[in-house]
């Protein structure tokens, strides 16, 4: 990635004027000048290097809804801007543009920001992501440049401006390389966003100092390597797997099909009309032909599908333990701290059993648990909030806090309908005494340990001595831990 300093002041005027030029998804305009100075000023303020004004022109402009409102011709032709750079940058950067997938779900996230400073910050945001994953040419330019083109009280002086030095010196050297090098870029490029830039924009946290939203970017990242290690098909459930007998709801059973052939069988309500043709009067001779045709099943009626859907309801406690707090320590060779790494496994987890069973009515419950106060897992408890974000507008997450007695409670109660697990995380050996789920302890240390306990029947090895396979990297050990659990889940 190419990153060219331009310290002198009228250098970088020359260069931003020129530039702005260049935009191509619409006709530059004063209005349009103004929204990508401010734009790019929201970059340069964060001390972060500025790709081509007019792509940020452009992207601004795509992302804000404003498309080309008619044919190339209307599009000025800057002075010495080569036109198969000009086709290959509509080709490759602005079609890109249109077709991402990433690229729209982050421009429809924007609008959820209904301030106008909120949204250029939300959108320097995206165009900052771009440039770093594509690895964009960028200048670094003083902001004090930007803010004074940006609070100029004439912009189509500024438009005029650009135009003559585009018509006195030509094209600059470095912005006809800045655009070589941008298509090429574009062209050996991936999605415009990654899943965790969509992420942060959807949940509205881009507004949040960095700081504030590294671990979100941590988790989301750390569970996506995690999934991307687990089987893409559903697994053979284990040896431990158990069922447990549920009271069945009216809701959990329905009829599927209706009327689907015709057969000689079934109740008076489903026979056809045309059969009473068959009934005689009183006065015939011969026996009545309905009647012969009912003794010999010749009769026709309407055969339904009477099979039903049966939905198996299943529930999931995942219980963090409060002495988590101890494992908000990163160790050595590790990509992150372990309560992020903790947490990563278990939002890979929540999304390949949402993905193996999907017929199954799944509710998962992230519970904290209390003992003395509130919960001291403050953080991790935004951070659930947002990252499950989707599960619970769904109804199919929740995250509370509860006592332990309160949880047992629930265990019990959600029991009753429910094929009940619990997952309790904690730094040290620990288990919940419950008998109306199958408990499993999962031991936080440096590399993660799994010990199972089903009802009041505890697994034939010791807590204190909990297993686990110990690979080279702590994240292929979170892997491992996740990839034995979920198949007593399945």
């Amino acid at each position: 990635m190419r990153v060219v300093e331009i310290r002198q002041p009228e250098q970088a005027r020359t260069h931003l004027l020129q530039s702005l030029w260049l935009m191509r998804a619409a006709a530059p305009t004063p209005a349009r000048a103004h929204q990508a100075f401010a734009w790019a000023h929201e970059i340069a303020a964060n001390g972060d290097p500025l790709p081509p004004l007019g792509l940020v022109a452009d992207m601004g402009l795509l992302a804000l809804g404003v498309g080309r409102e008619s044919g190339p011709a209307t599009l000025p032709e800057p002075p010495g801007f080569d036109p198969s750079l000009v086709r290959r940058y509509e080709d490759y950067v602005l079609g890109k543009l249109y077709a991402d997938h990433s690229f729209e779900r982050g421009c429809d996230a924007l609008y959820q920001f209904s301030d106008e400073r909120e949204r250029s910050i939300a959108l320097a945001w995206l165009i900052q992501q771009f440039r770093q994953r594509a690895e964009l040419p960028s200048v670094l330019v003083s902001p004090a440049v930007l803010k004074g083109l940006r609070d100029h009280t004439d912009p189509a002086q500024l438009l005029a401006e650009g135009w003559e030095l585009l018509e006195s010196s030509g094209l600059s050297d470095r912005l006809r390389e800045d655009y070589e090098d941008l298509t090429l870029a574009v062209r050996n490029a991936g999605d415009v966003l990654g899943a965790e830039d969509v992420l942060e924009l959807e949940r509205g946290v881009v507004l949040q100092p960095f700081a504030d939203r590294i671990a979100l970017r941590q988790v989301w990242h750390a569970a996506d390597q995690i999934e991307r290690l687990l089987p893409h098909v559903k697994v053979r459930p284990s040896a431990r797997h158990s069922q447990a007998a549920t009271h069945l709801l009216e809701e959990d059973i329905y009829p599927v099909g209706g009327f689907n052939s015709i057969s000689n069988r079934g109740g008076i309500e489903s026979l056809l009309h045309s059969q009473l043709a068959y009934m005689e009067t009183d006065e015939a001779e011969r026996p009545d032909l309905f009647d012969i045709k009912f003794l010999r099943d010749e009769l026709l009626y309407y055969s339904r599908d009477e099979n039903q859907f049966l939905r198996r309801r299943q529930m999931f406690f995942l219980v963090l333990s409060p002495d988590l707090v101890e494992a908000r320590i990163k160790d050595a060779g590790a990509p992150c701290q372990r309560i992020i790494l903790l947490l990563a496994a278990l939002l890979a987890a929540i999304h390949k059993l949402s993905d193996w069973l999907s017929t199954d009515a799944l509710h998962f419950e992230v519970v904290l648990l209390t003992e003395n106060g509130p919960s001291p897992l403050v953080e991790e408890r935004q951070l659930l909030r947002t990252l499950l974000h989707d599960e619970i507008a769904a109804g199919t997450a929740s995250v509370t806090e509860r006592t332990p007695r309160e949880l047992q409670q629930t265990i019990q109660q959600q029991a009753r309908r429910s094929l009940c697990h619990c997952l309790l995380a904690s730094t040290g050996p620990r288990w919940l005494d419950t008998a109306a789920a199958s408990t499993v302890a999962l031991h936080c240390e440096q590399l993660p340990a799994l010990a199972w306990r089903e009802g009041d029947a505890t697994s034939d090895r010791d807590p204190d001595s909990l297993e686990s396979a110990e690979p080279l990297d702590p994240l292929d050990a979170w892997q491992e831990a996740i990839a034995q659990l979920l198949p007593t889940w399945i």
